[in-house]
């Protein structure tokens, strides 16, 4: 462990997308970051979301300010930079048709640019206006937006102002003091450029502030066994994959899927048919009235998403990656509306069909030595979307799984895959494993149910579902940040980290993130539902941005591992996140999330034994140690 995460601080030492908030203007505090001389341009994002607003207040959601109704309202951001470059400054904003022709002004230090905002087809469909060149001179620049003119009283959502044209480059973290004691801390921290690193290292004995927070460890208490984290294989991802270089490509799949210097994922999902990260619509049988399958074909998937999967198993190794399958609709002559996407529902005559449809599916992908490990009975099944989608009632996906998907996996010898029920949002979690576990007939055939994070938290459904149904699992199965790529997001990352902490708190067995790997504008989407990922690559420059993210799930990912107990963890205080797991090889991970802007201080409560820990501002710590090492 303690080499794998070492490895990251210099391996990665790629030049970063960066995000740069208002949050780090002071100077004690304040984001410093250097001017390369590599060849290549890179990109600022200053997002609209992390800025400070002055005047009458805007709605802030969903990485962007939106609807200013008053030409007194200003987003103010502060870089800094250790010499003078010149830039390209873009608004990416969103505006609809109605609302368009708000003027507004960008000042850039000394520089003023003027720019009007035009329709762009609605509310979330960003696009950039760009303002030419502007020179910056070194050391702090204010950057500051404002309308000046509202003709419809509403200005449009703006995601960030983007800064083009110089190769920007982290300053270096501090390097680590004291590494001897045994509590391994390994942080990643917005404002130093800690990454995964192994920071310092705690003693037992040492006191702190009597006033600090309490981490209470109980390792006699325990509760879950974990499956694992990873992400999405989706056809996009896959796509973006393929455009790399070799030594891109490798460097990604270490990333990702390496146990020694990388994440080590064992978790996975992809899509049944397509979905709308793919390339376009597909189904695996497009030949209607085939009720008896005989043109069932998955040669589509032989072009890009096997060889991907394929790809990520060899470099896992003896460990193989569990890979959960979702389909997002039947086939277009197997629904009600005769379409893949914007809803509609499963013929009752192709019911018996379309479960032997997944049968299919895994003996197909078995054969082509690609285990799936299980199914969903369907993503979103409550959401009509523009792209691919399908609905299910309440009782229509517990009947359709207790007369026709679970007798069709045993009867075809499916029976090992394990199947889970609704795969979508927590608010509604319960309500729907409720109609389908109290079936025992349905029951039967269910693993479980999965989730995703959409619309609302609702941790405590989760929570509800393990009370009422102890012998089902729970499973996170997607989650993103929506509308585009948000590169350097800083608050994306602590986004994933919110929900896997109080996922697994509350019961979750393991954590499935969206996209593994996607393009510079989020995608490529078939209906440019662009989303972020924790990796991104730029293709034109052959290089990989890591996200934030991607960071923060690795404090997960590498020092919780698949078969580890969560055991009682505790925090006294509500200024920090915390959940723990003893791994089987006798490793104790406590994950510690701080969000907040200042350093929080904290003591390690374990039986009799203390020890005081830093929790340094925006950022996530996993505090590693050996129960062997614990004072008696």
């Amino acid at each position: 462990m303690t080499e794998a995460a070492g490895l990251v601080r210099t391996r990665w030492r790629t030049p970063l997308v960066v995000l740069l908030a208002a949050a780090a203007c002071s100077r004690s505090g304040a984001a410093e970051f250097v001017v390369s001389k590599s060849a290549a341009p890179s990109v600022v994002e200053l997002g609209g979301h992390s800025a400070q607003m002055s005047g009458p207040e805007a709605q802030v959601e969903s990485g962007m300010i939106g609807h200013w109704h008053s030409v007194d309202t200003q987003a103010k951001w502060d870089l800094s930079l250790a010499s003078p470059c010149v830039v390209g400054v873009e608004v990416i904003a969103a505006v609809d048709r109605q609302f368009a022709g708000s003027e507004f002004v960008l000042q850039l230090g000394d520089e003023e640019l003027r720019g009007k905002l035009k329709a762009t087809g609605g509310w979330f469909d960003f696009q950039s206006v760009s303002l030419g060149e502007v020179a910056l001179p070194q050391g702090d620049v204010r950057v500051t937006l404002r309308p000046v003119a509202l003709p419809q009283g509403v200005f449009g959502n703006v995601r960030a102002v983007r800064l083009t044209g110089v190769k920007l480059q982290e300053t270096a973290p501090t390097p680590p003091t004291d590494l001897a004691g045994p509590i391994r801390v390994y942080t990643t921290a917005r404002y130093d450029g800690t990454r995964i690193s192994q920071r310092n290292s705690l003693s037992f004995g040492a006191t702190g502030p009597t006033d600090a927070p309490l981490i209470v460890l109980d390792p006699a208490t325990r509760y879950q066994r974990i499956e694992g984290f990873g992400g999405a294989f989706t056809e996009s991802s896959a796509y973006v994959y393929s455009r790399l270089s070799p030594a891109k490509r490798q460097e990604f799949l270490r990333a990702c899927f390496d146990r020694e210097l990388g994440h080590g994922y064992r978790l996975g999902r992809t899509h049944i048919n397509s979905c709308d990260f793919c390339l376009g619509s597909y189904a695996y049988d497009e030949t209607p009235g085939d009720l008896e399958l005989k043109d069932f074909s998955i040669e589509h998937d032989r072009r890009l998403l096997l060889p991907f999967l394929k790809a990520a198993q060899e470099v896992a190794g003896d460990e193989p990656i569990k890979l959960l399958a979702s389909p997002w609709s039947p086939p277009a002559w197997m629904k009600t509306n005769g379409k893949m996407i914007e809803g509609g529902k499963l013929k009752p005559e192709c019911r018996d069909a379309w479960a032997r449809y997944y049968c299919r599916y895994i003996q197909e992908y078995r054969r082509e030595g690609v285990d799936v490990w299980a199914i969903t009975v369907q993503n979103e099944p409550m959401a009509v979307q523009r792209w691919e989608s399908c609905i299910y009632a309440h009782e229509e996906e517990r009947d359709f799984v207790r007369d026709h998907l679970g007798p069709a996996l045993r009867e075809h010898g499916c029976d090992e895959t394990k199947l889970l029920v609704w795969d979508h949002n927590r608010d509604l979690l319960f309500h729907r494993a409720k109609t389908v576990f109290d079936d025992p007939r349905a029951a039967q055939y269910v693993w479980g149910a999965g989730f995703h994070w959409y619309v609302t938290d609702d941790f405590e459904n989760v929570e509800l579902v393990h009370e009422f149904y102890p012998d089902k699992q729970l499973l996170f199965t997607e989650g993103c940040v929506e509308h585009g790529a948000h590169l350097g997001d800083w608050t994306a990352g602590e986004r994933y980290a919110r929900s896997v902490i109080n996922d697994l708190n509350h019961w979750a067995v393991g954590w499935i993130d969206w996209n593994l790997l996607l393009d510079i504008e989020g995608g490529p989407n078939h209906v440019r539902n662009f989303c972020s990922a924790p990796i991104i690559g730029d293709l034109a420059n052959d290089e990989l941005i890591y996200n934030c993210s991607y960071y923060y799930l690795g404090h997960f990912a590498r020092f919780i591992r698949p078969g580890a107990t969560r055991i009682r963890c505790r925090s006294t205080g509500d200024e920090l996140l915390a959940t723990a797991f003893l791994n089987e090889d006798g490793a104790l991970a406590v994950v510690i999330l701080n969000v907040q802007d200042r350093p929080v201080p904290c003591t390690l409560a374990l039986d009799d034994a203390r020890a005081t820990a830093n929790c340094p501002p925006r950022s996530i710590s996993t505090l590693l140690l050996d129960l062997g090492d614990v004072p008696r």
